[in-house]
């Protein structure tokens, strides 16, 4: 049984490899040849008869809008600023 305290941290054992003596480079995906791959897959497109152009919302007119030109001059005087400071 292994005690970090009486022991010390353990460290996995290294083993060599033979074949990569001098250094293997950099690891590759081991390649299985596909004669019948054709290429990253893309979804086909079909044309689309009844495509009307990019989605825009329908305007619908408002009887009731109107700009305000100048809405500071509704806006009553202001007497006083109150704070409520928390500590």
């Amino acid at each position: 049984d292994w005690d970090d305290e009486t022991d010390g941290a353990w460290e996995t054992p290294l083993t060599p490899n033979p074949e990569c003596i001098v250094g293997c480079g950099p690891w590759k995906k081991p390649m299985v040849p596909n004669p019948a791959y054709k290429g990253q897959w893309m979804p086909r497109k079909i044309d689309n008869p009844d495509y009307r152009g990019e989605w825009k919302p329908r305007q619908v007119k408002n009887p009731n809008y109107f700009r305000e030109t100048n809405a500071y001059s509704r806006l009553h005087a202001v007497d006083g600023i109150g704070l409520d400071l928390w500590s």
